[in-house]
């Protein structure tokens, strides 16, 4: 199966998008958080922005810091 065009590819409204685009990748283990899923076990809420967790949070999976992270 081949990579769908960009400019084929719609949304399912500006919701979707822009999670979609506020994800981030954990740059040690290729975690990535997903805002609409949160961290319920660390007691990060659904629809929690990545810029909005503490600067404390640390992946999941890893351990590894915020800052290590790159927005995908």
């Amino acid at each position: 199966m081949g990579a769908v065009p960009l400019s084929t590819w719609r949304p399912v409204g500006a919701v979707r998008w822009k999670e979609m685009m506020n994800s981030y990748r954990c740059g040690l283990c290729g975690y990535v958080y997903n805002p609409r899923a949160g961290e319920p076990g660390q007691g990060i809420e659904p629809r929690t922005e990545f810029e909005d967790l503490p600067d404390t949070w640390a992946c999941s999976r890893c351990g590894a810091e915020k800052n290590l992270f790159r927005k995908v």
